[in-house]
């Protein structure tokens, strides 16, 4: 019946429920008091102020909700979809507890919200981040994950790979990439590829699982960001005075589980050089081995792995892979790892295509992998405001190394270097 009702059928359901002889002048009493208004001209009742049926409707929920009705009678095509009863159910986790857990396995973020708007129940949590995570799998448009990618920071995101650990940036490593002959480049299609070639890799490294997240640098932010010991000679000139990066101003890019933006060459470099000294004090890195920005070699090789692929899933693309320019009106960044599709399976990362573009170690111009030369560095992957097209695994941009950008973060790799 909506948010009114037929004004017979409420004469009738007070004279039935409440038995009370001049059903009229109750109503009159309840208007006066401005509880209800009455359309006479339509024949119709409703509540004056809209929180009052959401009240009386929460109340009625609940009683369901004891009854045993399952949230799936509410939501039956799937959490994606709207049906009207989103803030009933928030309003009613403040009212009783068991709401969250009645809406986990139906609704995750509504879960969440129910856990962090009403009644806290400590027990809940990792429930409700099982179940967020989950949902990133789901049928759901990318639009409805990434809001499921936004609501799990309210309580944490406990993916390996994306927060921090004792301290410390947490990264989860891919599959190593073993040595070997891989060929590169030669896509016609893609802006500016290099041209084919057959690369001997002669080492074995690995790509993080992910990009580096807001949660991640932050750890940098605090602990390293001010000593010299970490920047390249130009890096650390052209910081100056600075003590902190730049930030975004739109707080959805700085959710703690979002690639870092906003980041330039210099800051991601320093990052890796901090990370390597840190990982190897707490014993998390082999004391012959370091971390640094990816050379672009490094990074097509594992995107294409192992069958020269287009894209890191394969050669068709496909907007529910990556986020893109072609996905579902996001038009920012999203949780690292929300698109499960778009993962390249053989090595185990996420986000090789769209999202931001990642800083590599190579230098645009001559293709050297030196710290001497001072100008513009490779960037992969394309980001959410780019296309298909930048999204080819063989894609180049590049980026002078003080640059800073909306679309732009970074990923490191592991490998022998002493």
């Amino acid at each position: 019946m909506g948010t009114s009702v037929p004004l017979k059928w409420a004469q009738n359901a007070l004279q039935a429920d409440v038995e009370v002889d001049d059903p009229d002048h109750l109503l009159y009493l309840a208007e006066s008091a401005t509880l209800l208004t009455v359309d006479k001209a339509n024949q119709e009742i409703k509540f004056f102020h809209q929180l009052l049926q959401e009240y009386f409707a929460a109340c009625e929920l609940g009683r369901r909700v004891e009854m045993g009705v399952p949230a799936a009678q509410y939501w039956p095509e799937g959490w994606w979809q709207a049906t009207g009863w989103e803030e009933t159910a928030v309003l009613l986790a403040g009212m009783q507890t068991g709401i969250s857990a009645w809406l986990q396995d139906t609704h995750p973020v509504l879960a969440c919200r129910a856990l962090t708007e009403g009644i806290h129940e400590a027990e809940q949590v990792a429930r409700v981040q099982t179940a967020l995570i989950a949902a990133f799998a789901s049928p759901a448009p990318p639009k409805i994950r990434a809001e499921a990618g936004r609501v799990i920071n309210r309580i944490g995101d406990p993916r390996p790979g994306v927060g921090v650990k004792d301290g410390l940036p947490d990264i989860a490593w891919g599959e190593p990439v073993p040595p070997g002959s891989y060929t590169i480049g030669g896509d016609e299609k893609a802006r500016n590829s290099l041209d084919e070639k057959t690369i001997h890799l002669k080492y074995t490294f690995k790509l993080a699982k992910y990009p580096v997240t807001n949660a991640q640098f932050a750890a940098f932010m605090t602990q390293g960001y001010d000593q010299r010991q970490w920047w390249t000679d130009a890096g650390w000139e052209w910081k100056g005075e600075r003590t902190a990066p730049d930030e975004y101003g739109d707080a959805d890019f700085r959710l703690s589980n979002h690639p870092r933006i906003y980041v330039r060459w210099y800051e991601a470099w320093a990052f890796t050089q901090w990370l390597t000294v840190q990982y190897r004090q707490r014993g998390w890195l082999q004391d012959d081995w370091i971390i640094r920005l990816p050379t672009q070699e490094e990074w097509e090789i594992a995107a294409r792995y192992l069958d020269h692929r287009i894209y890191p899933w394969g050669d068709e693309f496909d907007s529910n892979k990556a986020n893109t320019l072609e996905g579902d009106g996001i038009s920012q960044t999203t949780s690292v790892g929300l698109y499960p599709m778009g993962i390249q399976h053989e090595l185990n990362l996420y986000d090789l295509s769209g999202n931001i573009w990642e800083w590599c170690l190579t230098i645009s111009a001559t293709g050297n992998n030196s710290l001497a030369e001072d100008s513009a560095h490779v960037l992969r992957g394309g980001s959410w405001s780019n296309g298909d097209y930048d999204a080819r695994c063989t894609s180049r941009f590049a980026g002078n190394p003080d640059r800073k950008s909306d679309l732009i973060g970074f990923r490191v790799v592991c490998l022998p270097g002493g």
